[in-house]
């Protein structure tokens, strides 16, 4: 016993001293290309930018994995790994745990007898699809169909006919025309059921292959993402791919963010962390069983993007135990769970009854026909006689059999499919086609499907000249910001809502210092892409939603005379990081502090660049001055300038409640005069913030620091291998640095509805079709746009539910009330925070209990 403990313990100090273990050179703050940045250096062999890539799958035959000799310890460890049911709790563990379970060894890797060994129990990191059908497969699934087979059973009885038959040249225009009928249409059919499952097959080939693992104690950056195993190392950086589900155990930035939209609807990122994470309680006091996937903070999940940070995991979950491999398993079954179509339940019934009617109309007539089997015509041949009338009764049936249905309805439905894919839809089986016609619900995804997936500034606070003079009532402005996506072209900013005649933003310097915010602190970028011409963002959704926010406020007048000569779309915010700032070092996002900043120096001597502060006559103090200023008069109340000279000026952007707090300034928009900001206004700022994220908007608020620690100004005007001060240098500082903050204004953010997608559902409505929007989202941003887009009347909260709630209690009497509550007299719903498999039953649900055809629309695998 004591042996094992030590043993254990052992293991436990050599696996946690790995985590504190820098596999980076270079740790630390370090200046480099006008900025800083924690561990810029990266443990890559090779490895692009970006080029993570996953879950593509691959044929055995063109992509081997190398098998090495495979000993007995190594098997034993990876057939005692947890199991796929115990990793899903992964995000439960703590990063020594995490270690333990998976047996990782964070500073070396695993060996290529460990691989083996595990990818021989895992498998292959990849998502295994349902077997293609063979062209056979598709051809018979084409007979299924009671009208089509009853044709088959005639053309079969008429050829038969015909061959007994051998002197009547005619005797085969019969089984030749019918099975020329069934041919056509069965090409038809196997011809749109391949062609769309090729295209599938090409969007698969989209996915990335590639990620960053340590093996044998080195970092490969070119490792195919199939060949990752339970327990690997992996290091995710900014534009990568997550691999497979991985448990983050360092951080190598001060954040650490994904885009999890795809996975779980969420239409802003998710910051990571690498804290454990415990479920809510029970009245009862017991944990809850699971934590939705928007909450798992310390899971960085399969096909999800990361937007900011580095970061080190260790692989708990590939393939098909993943996530995404989760939701491919539902795909798969969905596949396998196959319902007939309301026409082709229609078209076995009308079958069924014709096969009835039409069998005992030949059995009648051939009945009737008996006494004259030895007719004289026969020459007294019976046998010969009963041929005939049986060819006649056959015949009979044929005649009343109306064979260019199946056709008719194959090139109707052929009509529709091209018509279709005009449209840009691909249509696997014809029959869905007609389905659409019969939908009597359609449940939509929010995100990127009813939403443009392309978060864009709102709305804008800005303080007005009322508010900021001494004594005076507090007035805060609003202007709406026009548009949808990352074209700056596409809307405006509004005028004022208090003063429609104020629109000249070239006079509102808070404004102005406003759009500076938005171009340096800022990572993110706009290009163009390639295929459809279209601006699409790189990097932070909310960072790319201010770069657009900075190009509509525009050009200042002292910028234009030396304005770049780049795109128009970039060309505002090119000017300020390019001509009026340089960026010297970045204070990266925190959750503690809930914010980030840039300290910069200014490119320029022009005056516009150089801040002045009102000191008031009264008791109040005055903000942050130096000793050498300048003074001028303004409304009786003297004015201080920054004075000529190389100064340094630190922007800030992050939520209200925090910067709020720690500004102690506000900026008058039409002189650009600085003063103190009072407990009142303060008060009136956080009111504002509030209802804007009731609307809902995610709020950030901007802010600028003029009046620097002697320090940080020596620092921004030192050369680049100066080293930093410790104020930059110590993250505990940060916050310190990011005080006594002026105030500019709070910018308002959302993913805005389609512009087409409120008619669409006015149209759904009046067909009679109820509509449900089922997403990843909180609550109040899935009731704010299904209010918007006419989902929900009134914003009534009583028809929006908690996807894993909804479905957490097991009983008849719980069936029966989610029955009740779906059904259609009810009408519209809103499901949030809704896991994909919850998709899964709820649709199941409306057709087991309501009998309806519910259609599902997303752009996301989710």
């Amino acid at each position: 016993m004591v042996p094992q403990v030590l043993k254990r313990y052992t293991l436990l100090l050599l696996v946690v001293g790995g985590v504190s273990g820098e596999p980076l050179k270079g740790k630390g703050l370090r200046k480099k290309g006008g900025g800083i940045f924690l561990a810029t250096s990266q443990p890559l062999s090779g490895g692009k930018s970006g080029s993570t890539r996953l879950l593509s799958r691959q044929s055995t035959s063109t992509a081997t994995i190398d098998q090495p000799y495979i000993d007995s310890e190594a098997m034993r460890i990876a057939v005692k790994l947890p199991s796929a049911t115990e990793t899903k709790s992964s995000y439960k563990w703590t990063a020594a745990d995490t270690i333990l379970k998976m047996v990782a060894k964070v500073d070396y890797g695993l060996n290529a007898a460990e691989v083996a060994a595990r990818r021989s129990v895992w498998g292959a990191n990849e998502l295994v699809d349902a077997p293609r059908k063979s062209k056979l497969a598709m051809l018979l699934d084409q007979f299924d169909d009671r009208l089509v087979q009853i044709l088959v059973v005639v053309a079969a009885g008429s050829a038969i006919l015909s061959v007994m038959e051998k002197d009547d040249p005619t005797a085969w225009v019969d089984p030749v025309v019918i099975c020329l009928i069934l041919v056509s249409n069965a090409a038809v059919g196997v011809w749109q059921e391949s062609s769309a499952d090729d295209s599938l097959q090409a969007l698969k080939k989209l996915q990335p292959e590639q990620c960053c693992c340590k093996r044998d104690g080195d970092w490969n950056g070119d490792l195919p993402a199939r060949e990752l195993v339970p327990g690997d190392v992996v290091y995710l950086r900014v534009g990568d791919k997550v691999p497979a589900d991985v448990r983050l155990i360092q951080l190598k930035a001060s954040t650490f963010a994904t885009d999890e939209a795809a996975l779980t609807g969420e239409s802003m990122t998710v910051t990571k962390g690498v804290d454990a994470v415990r479920g809510s309680f029970t009245a009862s006091g017991d944990e809850e069983e699971e934590v939705s996937l928007a909450q798992r903070s310390c899971i960085a999940f399969a096909g999800t993007v990361v937007t900011a940070g580095h970061a080190v995991g260790i692989v708990v979950a590939t393939g098909m135990t993943s996530e995404m491999g989760r939701i491919q398993a539902g795909v798969t079954e969905a596949k396998l769970d196959k319902a007939k179509t309301p026409l082709a339940i229609k078209l076995d019934a009308f079958a069924h009854q014709l096969t009835l009617v039409i069998g005992a109309v030949c059995a009648g007539t051939f009945a009737a026909s008996v006494p004259r089997f030895s007719s004289a015509i026969f020459k007294g041949n019976a046998m010969r006689g009963a041929l005939h009338y049986a060819k006649s009764s056959v015949a009979l049936g044929v005649a009343a059999i109306p064979e260019g249905l199946p056709a008719v309805i194959t090139l109707c439905l052929s009509l529709g499919t091209r018509r279709m894919a005009q449209r840009r839809v691909i249509v696997r089986r014809l029959p869905s086609v007609e389905t659409l016609g019969c939908t009597t619900v359609i449940c939509s995804d929010k995100t990127g499907t009813l939403t443009t997936n392309q978060m864009t500034v709102a709305s804008v606070l800005t303080p007005t000249a009322a508010s900021s003079k001494l004594h005076r009532p507090v007035h805060i402005a609003e202007r709406r910001i026009t548009g949808i996506g990352y074209d700056p072209s596409d809307g405006r900013v509004e005028p004022r809502l208090d003063d429609p005649s104020i629109l000249d933003l070239a006079q509102d310097l808070a404004a102005r210092d406003m759009a500076a915010v938005c171009a340096l602190c800022n990572d993110a970028k706009l290009q163009e892409d390639p295929t459809t011409g279209s601006l699409i963002r790189v990097g932070e959704p909310t960072e790319a939603a201010l770069s657009v926010l900075c190009e509509k406020f525009g050009l200042p007048e002292f910028l234009k005379a030396d304005a770049p000569s780049v795109e128009p779309w970039r060309k505002a915010t090119t000017a300020w990081t390019s001509h009026a700032y340089e960026r010297v070092a970045t204070l990266e996002f925190d959750r503690a502090r809930k914010s980030m900043s840039v300290l910069t120096r200014p490119r320029t001597d022009s005056t516009e660049l150089k801040p002045k502060y009102l000191v008031p006559s009264t008791d109040e103090g005055t903000v942050a001055t130096r000793s050498d200023t300048q003074e001028e008069a303004t409304n009786n109340q003297p004015v201080i300038t920054i004075p000529n000279g190389p100064t340094a000026r630190l922007f800030v952007k992050g939520a209200p409640d925090s910067v709020l707090r720690r500004c102690i300034a506000i900026r008058d928009p039409e002189t650009g005069i600085t003063r103190l900001l009072t407990d009142e206004e303060r008060a009136a700022w956080e009111v504002a913030c509030a209802h804007l994220a009731a609307r809902p908007l995610r709020c950030l608020a901007l802010a600028v620091r003029d009046e620097l620690p002697e320090e940080l100004i020596a620092y921004a005007h030192a050369g680049p291998h100066a080293p930093p001060p410790i104020s930059l240098a110590n993250p505990n500082l940060h916050e310190a640095v990011e005080s006594g903050l002026t105030l500019l204004g709070v910018v308002g953010i959302r993913d805005p509805p389609r512009p087409d997608a409120k008619d669409a559902i006015a149209r759904c409505e009046k067909a009679g079709i109820r509509v449900y929007m089922i997403t990843g989202d909180s609550r109040e941003t899935a009731i704010a746009i299904a209010s918007e887009l006419g989902i929900l009347k009134n914003a009534d909260p009583s028809r929006a539910f908690q996807g894993d709630a909804f479905f957490r209690e097991h009983s008849e009497r719980a069936d029966t009330i989610r029955a009740q509550l779906l059904s259609p007299d009810n009408g519209n719903a809103v499901f949030y925070r809704t896991a994909p498999e919850d998709k899964q039953r709820i649709i199941k649900l409306l057709h087991e209990k309501h009998n309806d055809v519910t259609a599902m629309t997303g752009d996301g695998v989710n």
